[in-house]
């Protein structure tokens, strides 16, 4: 879900740099830290997934 959200957000960006609402330099610095959270998002993703997956491994009772 956050991961959609910070996608629509950079969709707005594309509009705020299309309808000249703020400068370059400020709309730039704003989609870097978006691809920084970005990236930030997808590495938690894989960590809880990775989390998840151990888990469900079937165990062996002795």
């Amino acid at each position: 879900m956050s991961l959609r959200s910070l996608i629509e957000t950079v969709a707005c960006q594309h509009l705020i740099g299309r309808r000249k609402y703020t400068g370059t330099e400020e709309l730039s610095k704003i989609y870097d830290f978006s691809q920084l959270l970005f990236g930030k998002l997808q590495a938690m993703r894989r960590s809880l997934q990775k989390n998840s997956n151990k888990k469900k491994e079937p165990t062996e009772d002795r």
